[in-house]
């Protein structure tokens, strides 16, 4: 239940990113397309001049090269914003204010219930976490170890449950990779 909230809360805030991107997204596109365009023209002149029997072969051997360049940059270009999504996402997640990250940890530490073991969490929200223990009626040891913008590591002698922040959006991203693909590309 807490995941389909924190994937709803970071859907919100890929949408927010998302129309940001899109302005930034389609001036970086054509400005590669026309950059690599001049590139096309004066191969083209380069290769007539050089052999004008093979002209027509190289001609094509050279704009099949440059599109796969294009193409390549355009999917550079297109991983670094959707990465950028998620870097924005997991930001907002570190800028909770201090009463959403403790509903946030409740809603998480709730399906923990009745369950022995410790937690490790950053030290910067440590404070907020034990008011989450709290509030979820659970008592367990904290440790403020870990290096993450938030969440924690549930420690148990079985196993450890990661529901860091960096995590749960790697885990968020790995579902909803074609929904922010298709809407900041419009595929």
């Amino acid at each position: 239940m807490a995941l389909a909230e924190i994937q709803k809360h970071i859907q919100t805030k890929a949408d927010e990113q998302i129309a940001k991107i899109q302005a930034a997204s389609s001036k970086q596109v054509e400005e590669s397309k026309e950059g690599w365009e001049k590139k096309l023209v004066d191969e083209r002149e380069r290769v007539l001049a050089e052999i004008n029997r093979n002209a027509d072969s190289k001609l094509t051997q050279a704009k099949f090269k440059i599109r796969e360049r294009i193409n390549a940059e355009k999917l550079k270009a297109k991983q670094a914003q959707i990465n950028e999504v998620y870097s924005k996402a997991l930001e907002a997640l570190s800028e909770l204010s201090d009463s959403e990250y403790t509903e946030l940890m409740v809603k998480l530490l709730k399906s923990l219930k009745g369950t022995e073991g410790s937690l490790s969490t950053c030290a910067k929200r440590k404070a907020e976490l034990e008011q989450a223990l709290s509030k979820a009626g659970l008592k367990v040891d904290i440790k403020d170890d870990l290096d993450s913008v938030g969440g924690f590591i549930f420690h148990t002698e079985a196993t450890d449950i990661d529901n860091t922040f960096e995590t749960l959006i790697d885990q968020t991203k790995e579902q909803t990779l074609i929904d922010v693909h298709a809407k900041l590309f419009n595929t």
